[in-house]
């Protein structure tokens, strides 16, 4: 009888380890897929990005400083030449015809230089022919006056210069409208020679023929 009982409590005993060994791989097979199907936590910082390839090194554009061109220069101021000034103011002291009739030809001699500097054409020098004889006409006129006033340039050279430009203002007004503002300037410094020298002609002239 005790030998029986032994047995049969070995018997149940065995069996008892056989179950519980297979309900233990039973759990290991279950949880086995969830393991295996868990993705892996993303990392916390993201890789870095690649580093671009090398390339080769940009190109330097070519600068060269730009070259000024040459100023160019004005033009050498011309110049009435001392035998023209003289041939007219002959003409003018001796003659008491009109000044574009009597020196007509020579104011155009005179001048062409100055003409051709400042690039007139045909139209505007005859223009300017004929507006210096009657400027020269109108300083003729304005000399007799003073002349018949008594005035001499030795005494009274001021008065009679300023008394000639008075007269011939409107005719420089003419001039300067023709030809522009820096065009009268070469022709101011031009005419300048010829001036004094037909003042001071046309006066003694008159004392002469007075005296």
């Amino acid at each position: 009888m005790i030998r029986s009982s032994s047995r049969r409590w070995l018997f149940w005993l065995g069996f008892l380890a056989v179950a519980a060994l297979f309900v233990i791989l039973l759990k290991i097979q279950v949880m086995a897929p969830r393991h295996r199907a868990t993705p892996p936590a993303p990392s916390a910082q993201p890789d870095p990005a690649p580093m671009p390839e090398a390339g080769p090194p940009p190109a330097v554009a070519e600068t060269t400083t730009p070259v000024a061109p040459p100023a160019q220069l004005p033009p050498a101021p011309v110049a009435m030449l001392p035998e023209q000034v003289a041939a007219l103011v002959a003409v003018l002291a001796s003659s008491s015809a009109g000044t574009e009739q009597a020196a007509g030809p020579l104011i155009d001699a005179a001048y062409a230089p100055l003409f051709q500097q400042l690039n007139l054409g045909a139209a505007d020098i005859a223009q300017m022919d004929a507006l210096l004889a009657r400027r020269l006409d109108m300083v003729k006129a304005a000399l007799a006056d003073v002349a018949a006033q008594g005035l001499t340039l030795e005494n009274n050279r001021a008065e009679i210069t300023q008394a000639a430009r008075d007269a011939v203002a409107p005719v420089e007004a003419e001039i300067k409208s023709l030809i522009g503002d820096g065009a009268y300037a070469q022709y101011q410094t031009y005419a300048t020679p010829l001036r004094t020298a037909v003042i001071t002609a046309l006066l003694r002239a008159r004392a002469e023929r007075q005296g």
